[in-house]
């Protein structure tokens, strides 16, 4: 009775595993590819602009890529503010890592952008007054 049992457990534990790998494999795959940035300027009408192109003015929501890292700034007036977004490896893409440690097949998400995750998801670039040597370099050109 033990060995049939045994054997009725293997080959559930076997259909499940089956069940499981295609959809578990490669986690990070299913993740959308962009990641929803808010960016809030000190100054609610600054000039928002992401690795040098404008974005808006104010409080600016983007969809980023997640792969990437960006540079962000805001200029209102003479004054301006940056700051930065990184990246780190997500939550799926750790889940990617472990599982094709077992079955390599999840390896296939460490090579999408799901495997990432931005850093940040609220961005604050203090925009401050210019200092006087960056004022005197304006006045003088």
């Amino acid at each position: 009775m033990k060995i049939l049992t045994r054997q009725i457990l293997r080959k559930h534990v076997a259909l499940t595993l089956a069940a499981v790998m295609p959809i578990a494999g490669g986690c990070s795959v299913f993740q959308p590819s962009t990641q929803r940035v808010t960016i809030v300027p000190s100054e609610p009408d600054a000039k928002v602009y992401v690795n040098n192109h404008p974005v808006g003015t104010g409080k600016t929501t983007l969809e980023l890529q997640r792969n990437r890292t960006y540079a962000v700034s805001a200029r209102s007036g003479q004054n301006m503010g940056s700051a930065s977004i990184g990246r780190r490896v997500s939550g799926t893409g750790v889940l990617d890592i472990v599982g094709g440690c077992f079955f390599l097949i999840p390896f296939v998400g460490c090579f999408t952008p799901g495997f990432w995750e931005l850093d940040k998801s609220i961005v604050s670039v203090p925009v401050g007054t210019p200092t006087p040597a960056a004022t005197a370099q304006v006045d003088s050109q």
